[in-house]
C-alpha cells in the first residue's frame, strides 16, 4: 500500500505516518516518533502537513494533542493536483516547440544546421558538447537510456565530470532517476524535477554555447544540430521559463517523488 500511496504524491514518511494511524487510531506525535524511527520535530511536521492535505485530524486529549487518521476521499485532490501540473507542463512544451519552430524557419546565413542519423553519430554530439566545457541547459526524455544504453548514458556523465562542466536539466522524476544527491554532484547536474508524464515525446534538448542538438530517439536515431547563437540563447530562455513554471508548483518541494535508483 505505501508504494502506492507514493505515486499518488505523498512522501515516503507521510504514506509510513499516514498507515500507522489507520491501523493503530489515535496516537500523540511522541509514540508515533518512536514507532516510526524519526524524530519528534520532523513527526510534527509530517503530522501537520498530513492534516493541512486532509488525511489526519488533530485534537486534544488531556491536554495533549492527539491525531487520527481521515477519510481516504482527500487523496483525490492529490490526484487532481498532479493532473493539473501536467496540463501545465504540456502547454509549456508546446508553447516551447511553436516558438522554436518559428526561429528554425528564420535563420540567417551564417547559422548551421546538420542532421545526422544513427547511435555514433547520437553518442559523438553529446560528447562534443560534454568537452566545450559551456554550461549546458537541457529538458531530458525517458527515451534516451532505452535507445542508447545506461552504460553510453553513464559515459557522457564521466566525461562531463571530468570537464567540470556545469549542468542544468528538466529531468522527469521517474523510477530509473536518481535519488543518491551524490550522483548530481559528481556529474555537475542541477537539477529540475518535472512528472514523468509530463513530457513524454522521444526527443531531448540540449544547448551549450550557440549549439542547440535535439537528440530524436526514433527507429534509428538522429540528432539535429542546430549552431546558431539566436535559437541558442531563445531556448535558455524558454528552458528558464519551464523551470519556473516548475518550481513555483505548490507540489514541487515534494518531489522526486518515484525515482528510485541509487547508484
Amino acid at each position: 500500500m505505501k508504494p502506492l500511496l507514493i505515486t499518488l504524491g505523498l512522501s515516503e514518511l507521510q504514506a509510513e505516518t499516514y498507515l500507522f494511524l489507520i491501523e493503530n487510531g489515535s496516537e500523540a506525535p511522541p509514540k508515533i516518533a518512536a514507532k516510526l524511527h524519526m524524530t519528534r520535530s520532523n513527526a510534527y511536521k509530517v503530522l501537520d502537513s498530513l492534516e493541512g492535505l486532509g488525511l489526519v485530524s488533530k485534537s486534544e486529549l488531556n491536554k495533549k494533542f492527539v491525531y487520527r487518521a481521515s477519510e481516504p476521499t482527500a487523496l483525490s485532490t492529490l490526484v487532481a493536483e498532479k493532473r493539473n501540473q501536467a496540463l501545465v507542463m504540456e502547454h509549456n512544451a508546446q508553447t516551447a516547440i511553436r516558438e522554436l519552430n518559428k526561429l528554425l524557419k528564420t535563420t540567417d546565413n551564417s547559422s548551421r544546421v546538420d542532421l545526422k542519423t544513427g547511435e555514433k553519430a547520437m553518442l559523438s554530439a553529446y560528447e562534443v558538447q560534454a568537452s566545450s566545457g559551456q554550461p549546458i541547459h537541457f529538458i531530458k526524455t525517458r527515451a534516451d537510456i532505452p535507445f542508447m544504453g545506461f552504460e553510453s548514458m553513464d559515459k557522457i556523465r564521466r566525461l562531463v565530470s571530468d570537464t567540470k562542466t556545469q549542468r542544468f536539466g528538466i529531468t522527469p522524476d521517474a523510477v530509473e532517476a536518481p535519488i543518491n544527491p551524490i550522483i548530481d554532484k559528481q556529474s555537475n547536474l542541477h537539477r529540475t524535477w518535472m512528472p514523468s508524464e509530463a513530457y513524454a515525446s522521444p526527443v531531448e534538448w540540449t544547448v551549450s554555447g550557440s549549439q542547440l542538438l535535439i537528440q530524436v530517439f526514433d527507429a534509428k536515431g538522429r540528432v539535429i544540430e542546430i549552431n546558431d547563437r539566436l535559437v541558442a540563447d531563445s531556448f535558455k530562455q524558454l528552458w528558464g521559463l519551464i523551470d519556473s513554471g516548475l518550481k513555483s508548483s505548490s507540489d514541487y518541494n515534494k518531489m522526486p517523488r518515484i525515482a528510485r535508483r541509487e547508484i
